[in-house]
């Protein structure tokens, strides 16, 4: 393959890979050890799928954690239906064995409010701390599945999607960067 050829293949390969989503979504754990659990959320958006009014639940599975009961998340997250108001987290708990959720899986949730299908609910990215400690440890980051559920704990949306990383302006500036050489290179190349 031809210098050239690999240069537009680079540049293929770093375009392809900027502004992609993921099924998965990555959030952080920490503390424990007898301190407060304190969990960071990025940006997610999820479409409801069915229609429910009632608690609005927010799941994360594969969490892992220790089952505990119901505890007060303090904090900046919120949830908004189709870019309203930001509503606040009532508890956090990782206890309930339902339909689509095990013990160990850790979910939020609201009071009742009416979803209809289509309907968009956005988290805000930021940090929920519990307001009382957990003794095991944290588990750190973690790639989980994440959807809204009922209070059942049955999945009424799609898998959450993460929102992508916007780069920063000197990421874009080192790959203009290389590009100039890649196409110096190219140019003493040829001549």
């Amino acid at each position: 393959m031809s210098l050239h050829n690999r240069l537009f293949a680079c540049l293929g390969a770093l375009l392809a890979c900027g502004g992609s989503s993921f099924a998965a979504v990555n959030i952080d754990i920490t503390g424990g050890n007898g301190s407060p659990l304190v969990i960071y959320l990025p940006a997610i958006s999820y479409e409801i799928t069915e229609a429910r009014s009632s608690n609005i639940f927010l799941a994360f599975t594969g969490t892992n954690l220790t089952p505990f009961g119901a505890r007060t998340p303090i904090g900046d997250v919120t949830l908004s239906i189709n870019g309203g108001e930001g509503i606040s987290f009532v508890y956090g708990i990782s206890n309930y064995n339902g339909v689509d959720i095990d013990p160990g899986d850790l979910y939020f949730y609201t009071d009742p409010m009416p979803l209809s299908v289509g309907d968009i609910v956005t988290v805000s990215a930021g940090t929920l701390t519990f307001s009382s400690s957990y003794a095991d440890p944290a588990p750190g980051s973690l790639s989980v599945e994440s959807f809204i559920a009922t209070s059942s704990v049955r999945r009424i949306s799609n898998d959450g999607v993460q929102a992508p990383v916007v780069p920063e302006p000197s990421t874009y500036a080192a790959i203009a960067g290389a590009l100039g050489l890649a196409f110096v290179a190219l140019r003493r190349r040829k001549a």
